[in-house]
């Protein structure tokens, strides 16, 4: 195992109790937050146009105001950084929410696919919503990453005019919990070098679960990652999203592309299930995993 980059190390009640600090008010602690999406799908891009940040505790939400902007979610393997030692009150928190500008028409919200279109994203309630799992207290510093899962977030409306639509499919973790896990599936036994772009992907499921390709329900992926051909042209490798520390089951397919996120596909699920091996990522490091 080795070092991984520096964003994991850095790393009604809403009505009722509302703490808006936007001004810079102060807080007890400080939050870096970090923005990263899972590539795939023959998504070249994926742009969310945030204004705000919420963080929901057990004694409200705290609504961070930052400047307006696109937000890429391919930008980068350390991701998009859009907060840094951001002041918030002490608390146990359980849910960060993006406030976003979208619509089916505009693209500032948008998707860029291979073929080089970029049509609008258009995502409901104008929220991107994950679940997370942090404490904040006084003079505490934590680094925050959010993963979200765009293969399974990222759905064509199917009526032209074409525009996406935004299901909400990811989580936030700790920095200083998480880990990576890079992955390697070779040509002969795996999936041939035949296979065209973002087909070889890697699914990711919590223990006891089994696998099953994207459906939009609760036993889906955690988070899905394209491969990639090697340099020395024998296999396929690739590097997961941030991971919780602990162990996880890892699956593979060859032909991903076939996963429509809104219905059942049984060879999809036969695939990852005639692959599924256990790994456990540790915080702070790269593991690696070879089918």
């Amino acid at each position: 195992m080795r070092s991984i980059p520096s964003v994991l190390l850095s790393a009604s009640l809403l009505a009722a109790c509302q703490f808006d600090l936007s001004n810079g008010v102060g807080g007890a602690g400080g939050v870096t937050l970090d923005l990263i999406g899972s590539e795939g799908a023959e998504l070249n891009n994926v742009v969310l146009w945030v204004r705000e940040v919420e963080f929901r505790s057990t004694d409200g939400t705290t609504v961070v105001g930052i400047p307006e902007q696109g937000i890429s979610l391919f930008g980068g393997p350390e991701g998009v950084r859009l907060l840094s030692n951001e002041q918030l009150p002490d608390g146990d928190y359980d849910r960060i929410t993006l406030r976003v500008i979208s619509d089916p028409v505009e693209t500032l919200s948008s998707v860029e696919t291979f073929s080089g279109g970029l049509f609008p994203l258009d995502v409901a309630g104008d929220r991107v919503v994950v679940n997370t799992d942090f404490s904040l207290r006084e003079r505490q510093a934590r680094s925050l990453v959010m993963v979200l899962h765009t293969q399974a977030s990222v759905l064509p409306n199917g009526e032209p005019p074409l525009f996406f639509e935004w299901r909400d499919s990811g989580y936030a973790v700790r920095g200083d919990r998480a880990g990576l896990m890079r992955v390697t599936v070779p040509y002969t036994g795996g999936c041939p070098d035949s296979a065209g772009a973002d087909e070889v992907a890697v699914y990711v499921f919590p223990q006891g679960v089994e696998p099953q390709d994207i459906r939009g329900n609760e036993n889906d992926p955690v988070v899905s990652f394209a491969l990639a051909a090697s340099d020395d042209g024998t296999q396929w490798e690739g590097l997961s999203p941030p991971l919780l520390e602990g162990p996880w089951r890892f699956a593979f397919t060859c032909r991903a592309l076939n996963d429509d996120p809104d219905a059942i596909d049984l060879g999809v699920t036969d695939d990852l299930r005639d692959t599924v091996t256990s790994a456990s990522v540790d915080d702070g490091l790269e593991a690696f995993l070879s089918f």
